[in-house]
């Protein structure tokens, strides 16, 4: 996925510090591990209720300006036993070891899921540090996560969300926040889901390409100015489409002529149109060198990979015509917020772009213009990136990842080296 730095400035956050459980009213975009544990520390000290304020719409949180910011606190015996909003967990883990039987994952703001051969899903973030089975969700074949919200796709091609609810981003005709999954009305037959900044977008098996929530600058592809939907509308003129992938507030479909269109917030060209005016309806990607396989969007940049192996991108940074990368020989990819990576053919991983938190997964904390191999990681069924972080899911069915933490392995610490997702 992903996400995230364009999005609507409210948000609820979850975190914990020395078993205390805190929801985090706030623009959460500034707030990272270290800020957040702060604040969670700064509260638990000041007894429930304790409150920084947001000073005005969009500016950066500032203390004793209001109580627009409220930090909620409820105390808990056991930390085990924390139920993330944004994750839906069922506050029970599996015998501790590494997670297995994964098939599939996808990487979020700060909370990354996994599916497993037996349907479920199971997520880890701020407030459950290891892997936790989501509740009352079954069946699942997909899962993505964005930025606070989280949808997946069942084998009976239903879907069900979960999260935050502010713009109606799980579709459920509501705006009601929902720990458990709800189902999305009005959508049967989905393939695939996409979970952006407070929106989503599913691919139907008639190859029609269905959003709901957030809508701003067009990211539902609706054509209209509606500033939300509480429900899925079409996107328009996609009758073909294979995949969807979502960033911070914009969309992009692969048809099944390999061609790519594109919908939504264009501010840095990441629609590949060739300017920085926003759609409200699907626009062709010009320049793209023949068919493409995947399609994957990060925050403010989009990706290609080729049949060929090439992986083309465009945006920020870059430009509004899809550029060849240096990466070749590429398997599979995965877009974060400023980090891309690719599987290669011997089942690796090679990654490139910003690395301050340990995301290119290369042992230390320096940017590369160009792919540097994560070492020691052989097998790789499949990668996801999250905003600072990636994750490699194993042809052994377990999953590591790398980057900033929550890693999945019961800390918060942040790796340059790819860790055990731990039960």
């Amino acid at each position: 996925m992903r996400a995230l730095r364009e999005p609507p400035p409210w948000n609820v956050r979850q975190v914990v510090w020395r078993g205390t459980q805190l929801w985090l009213g706030a623009p959460s975009q500034y707030y990272g591990a270290d800020q957040a544990q702060a604040l969670a520390k700064r509260a638990v000290q000041g007894g429930a209720g304790g409150h920084v304020s947001h000073h005005r719409r969009g500016a950066r949180p500032a203390e004793g300006s209001g109580v627009a910011m409220r930090i909620l606190v409820r105390r808990l015996g056991v930390v085990a036993a924390v139920c993330g909003l944004l994750m839906g967990v069922a506050g029970v883990s599996g015998a501790a070891g590494p997670l297995s039987g994964v098939k599939q994952a996808d990487g979020g703001n700060w909370s990354t899921c996994a599916v497993r051969v037996d349907g479920t899903v199971w997520c880890w973030d701020y407030a459950q540090l290891t892997a936790s089975a989501v509740a009352g969700l079954s069946g699942a074949v997909q899962v993505s996560v964005g930025w606070d919200s989280t949808c997946a796709v069942r084998s009976d091609g239903t879907v069900w969300c979960w999260g935050s609810n502010t713009w109606g981003q799980l579709g459920d005709g509501t705006k009601v926040s929902r720990a458990t999954p709800v189902r999305v009305k009005n959508l049967s037959g989905a393939t695939q889901v996409a979970v952006g900044t407070e929106f989503a977008c599913a691919v139907r098996s008639d190859g029609s390409a269905w959003c709901w929530g957030y809508n701003a600058h067009g990211q539902l592809g609706d054509g209209s100015t509606r500033f939300n939907r509480l429900t899925p509308v079409q996107a328009k003129g996609i009758a073909t489409a294979v995949q969807v992938s979502a960033g911070a507030l914009s969309a992009c479909a692969r048809l099944s002529s390999g061609s790519v269109r594109c919908w939504g917030s264009n501010h840095f060209g990441q629609l590949g149109d060739g300017t920085t005016t926003d759609r409200r309806s699907p626009v062709a990607v010009k320049g793209l060198p023949g068919p493409v396989t995947q399609v994957q969007l990060g925050n403010s940049r989009s990706c290609v990979r080729r049949a060929d192996g090439t992986v083309w991108c465009w945006g920020s940074p870059g430009g509004y015509l899809p550029a060849l990368s240096p990466m070749t020989g590429a398997t599979g990819l995965a877009t974060g917020s400023g980090h891309t990576c690719a599987r290669t053919a011997a089942k690796t991983v090679a990654c490139w772009g910003l690395n301050s938190f340990g995301q290119l997964g290369d042992g230390n904390t320096t940017d590369s213009l160009t792919p540097v191999g994560v070492p020691s990681l052989t097998g790789v069924q499949g990668i996801t990136a999250g905003e600072n972080n990636t994750c490699a899911v194993l042809t052994d069915t377990t999953i590591r990842c790398w980057g900033a933490g929550p890693l999945g392995d019961g800390t918060t610490s942040n790796s340059s080296v790819p860790v055990s997702v731990l039960t």
